[in-house]
């Protein structure tokens, strides 16, 4: 919302410079936590609650500038669809004649380039806790198909009880476009930037996989893949390493930390210049990096891809993908991909790792298997419509299920609650999808629901007396799910 001008900042008993958002968020303004390309981040505290949080404002070069206010009220917006362990959350949204605040979640700790500095590479053990802890936020994100685009150590803060939490959206954006300029300018930092983000081709969720491959790269050996440095001639070259030139192995660029093989498979598969034959997403880096890291059978380590020599870096899609289980289809994914079939795949010892005819055939029965099971349950649903003990023909208000609004005006807000902050209002006979499981609170029933407001993505909590179940008859599901059968036939 737009509001007053908040009052003249004021010289606290310490010397700091003061300043009251919302009515009831002071800002130290003295001593900025972090700052980035278009924004800059100040402590603060609640005084209604005493608790510390953080408040994010753009730089005064861009306060006068409307798209780029705008893009700012788009990352606050995204932020609130984003509630994870791993992800510093979004309080509040307040914006005021001078300059739009975002009130966020305070991070206390340092950044991992902070540690890095400090102490230097981290082990294995410790490289693998962290991975599984940011992938596991980016994977979160890009279920709301969004992409992060500046992952970095400057942007993960680790805190005391060394949880890592994903900081700054100023770049994110939804998947599939080219990324978005600011004031004509495109950011980024050339250390972590992927080769189809710096020559502006459409981002996805791979491009965060190379950023996150940097970022390992730099927990491994203490310094991100191409040299880091300052000055424009200096990203330049970065940035061309970027485009043109294999990164060095792991093993070779640090050999006085033995590191094992494995991590050259590992890492440089996140590393690839083309998007389709990375990681598909970086949840499976993670899984990979951490079975190998805890991996204590007599078996040789699961491997990405073929052994990288030194003359030899994967470029092209191999007949193992990085995900170690399956043949690609023709964007570098697994066909039948199952992390339960995987695990007991790889427990099959190395006779069965070895022999690639037996995997293909395993791969066959079981798509033979699946193919049959689904035309079973379209006959079922064509002449029955419904399937037995799966889905009934009765439409209800719950998780997957499709919901009209039937009230005018009503509202979408960011967590369940009245007093929670309106994301959007959503007017009758608009169709929301219930994401989730229903939430009590205030007296009323909160359906957590996911809309679309033009191009902008909304996720968000509705209370129950402003929806139903989208047809009485639950015609409208059996033809939804029949459609979902055709298209995976």
């Amino acid at each position: 919302m737009i509001a007053d001008t908040p009052p003249p900042p004021t010289t606290g008993a310490d010397g700091s410079l003061r300043t009251v958002v919302a009515g009831h968020y002071e800002v130290d303004l003295s001593t900025p936590l972090g700052s980035g390309g278009m924004a800059i981040v100040y402590q603060g505290r609640d005084l209604r609650t005493r608790r510390l949080v953080a408040l994010k404002t753009l730089r005064l070069e861009f306060l006068g500038d409307p798209d780029t206010r705008a893009r700012f009220r788009r990352e606050a917006r995204s932020m609130a669809f984003v509630q994870h362990p791993n992800v510093a959350r979004l309080y509040d949204l307040f914006e005021d004649n001078n300059s739009p605040w975002a009130i966020l979640e305070y991070v206390p700790g340092r950044s991992l380039k902070e540690e890095l500095a400090a102490n230097g590479p981290l082990d294995l053990e410790t490289t693998s806790y962290f991975l599984d802890q940011i992938a596991s936020a980016l994977t979160h994100l890009h279920t709301k198909h969004l992409v992060h685009l500046d992952v970095k150590p400057h942007n993960l803060v680790v805190t005391p009880d060394r949880t890592v939490k994903l900081i700054d959206f100023g770049l994110a954006q939804r998947v599939g476009q080219p990324q978005e300029t600011i004031g004509g300018q495109a950011f980024g930092t050339a250390a972590y930037l992927a080769p189809e983000q710096a020559c502006g081709d459409s981002v996805s969720a791979a491009t965060d996989v190379y950023a996150l491959g940097c970022v390992v790269y730099e927990m491994l050996t203490g310094a991100p893949p191409f040299a880091n440095g300052t000055g424009e001639e200096v990203k330049e070259d970065i940035i061309r390493a970027h485009l043109e030139q294999p990164p060095t192995r792991l093993t070779t660029k640090c050999p006085d930390l033995n590191l094992p093989a494995w991590v050259d498979d590992v890492v440089l598969w996140a590393l690839v210049k083309q998007p389709e034959d990375r990681y598909g997403e970086a949840i499976t880096f993670a899984r990979l990096f951490h079975t190998n890291v805890h991996d204590e059978s007599d078996d040789p380590p699961v491997s990405s891809g073929p052994a990288i020599t030194a003359r030899t870096i994967p470029f092209a899609p191999s007949p193992i993908t990085p995900n170690g289980l399956s043949e690609p289809d023709s964007v570098g994914r697994p066909i039948f991909g199952n992390q339960v079939v995987g695990a007991a795949y790889r427990a099959g010892g190395r006779h069965l790792r070895r022999y690639r005819g037996t995997s293909r055939r395993i791969w066959q029965l079981i798509g033979l298997v699946t193919v049959a099971n689904v035309l079973l349950a379209l006959a079922l649903l064509v002449n029955h419509g419904t399937l037995p003990g799966v889905i009934a023909a009765d439409a209800t208000l719950a998780a997957g299920h499709e919901a009209r609004v039937v009230a005018e005006s009503f509202r979408i807000r960011a967590e369940p609650g009245l007093n929670a902050t309106t994301l959007t209002m959503v007017e009758t006979d608009d169709v929301l999808a219930i994401t989730g499981g229903a939430i009590a609170k205030d007296g009323r029933t909160w359906w957590p629901v996911a809309f679309t407001d033009g191009n902008d993505p909304i996720q968000g909590y509705i209370a129950e007396e402003g929806i139903a179940p989208l047809n009485d008859d639950g015609t409208a599901l059996v033809s939804d799910l029949i459609d979902k059968v055709r298209d995976i036939l």
